[in-house]
């Protein structure tokens, strides 16, 4: 049976026989620093607090972890993704800087006057005016207008071929989509393409709501990554390459990069849907620069 550790002159427990103490490297070889199982006493050099098995390896273990690499309950040395960059700002500075666009042949249908009182940053277009702007992501949350819209696209379907064009070419864009007129059963499915649905007549206090909550479950890094990995998951990218540009763009964004495009296309090489690709990149480094 394995003797207990005796106390040290610090009051720290030492080592079991065999088992390198915290930051002790008994080969003098490597410099790398040890991490002990020892009944979970010990975590890296610096001893913080206890480790679980299997996180805790024997210092002769074969499988040791790099504390780069190594992931904890604590979060300690988890390696950062795109989701764990996000805004820190209050909720109330959020909401101005998101860019709501309102398109509607309509005026009076949309509560505009008792938004903008309240501090949100919204436009207004009677009509599609201008496509590659709704493709890029510019606006944060477009309201969409199903009928009376987009009749220069699609005759037949008007909002509904916008929607289904934008989602298409742009996955993460936030979409509310909304309309008094009953739809025949085939456009029902491409309803689900918007994040949102609202029925006219809509009250203020309902669109208030319904916008704050797509601010607050959308407006993040990982809303937008998750929509980029899809379109390039779509497009045949390899997972080796979708992980080898997430990497880059966390490198990106703690150095404040000012433009990845180049690093993106060697990357990822040709594919189909680039703009969109480097479009959706610009969001993710927008939002992750909000502090």
């Amino acid at each position: 049976m394995m003797e207990a550790p005796s106390a040290d002159r610090l009051g720290t427990p030492s080592a079991p026989r065999g088992v390198a103490r915290p930051g002790h490297n008994p080969s003098g070889k490597g410099g790398g620093t040890t991490i002990a199982q020892s009944n979970g006493r010990w975590l890296g050099a610096a001893g913080l607090g206890r480790c679980q098995p299997p996180l805790c390896v024997s210092s002769k273990s074969q499988h040791s972890l790099s504390l780069s690499t190594m992931e904890t309950p604590l979060g300690i040395f988890s390696r950062k993704t795109i989701h764990d960059i996000n805004p820190r700002l209050a909720f109330d500075e959020l909401m101005k800087r998101t860019r709501v666009l309102v398109i509607d042949d309509q005026s009076n249908e949309f509560p505009f006057e008792f938004l903008k009182k309240q501090g949100y940053s919204v436009d207004h277009w009677h009509d599609v005016q201008d496509l590659a702007k709704l493709e890029s992501g510019f606006f944060d949350i477009i309201v969409l207008d199903i009928g009376g819209v987009g009749a220069e696209l699609d005759a037949d379907k008007e909002g509904v071929a916008v929607l289904t064009h934008v989602k298409r070419v742009n996955p993460s864009q936030v979409i509310v989509a909304y309309s008094g007129q009953a739809h025949r059963s085939a456009q029902i499915p491409f309803f689900k393409l918007a994040d949102q649905y609202v029925p006219k007549p809509a009250t203020a206090i309902m669109w208030k709501e319904t916008i704050d909550e797509l601010i607050k479950n959308t407006m993040s890094t990982g809303h937008y990554w998750g929509g980029l990995r899809q379109l390039l998951e779509q497009d045949g990218v390899a997972r080796v390459k979708i992980e080898k540009l997430e990497r880059e763009l966390i490198r990106a964004i703690r150095k404040k990069a000012p433009d990845v495009q180049d690093r993106i296309k060697r990357i990822l090489g040709p594919t189909e849907n680039i703009v969109s690709i480097i479009s959706i990149v610009a969001k993710i480094g927008r939002i992750a620069a909000m502090t």
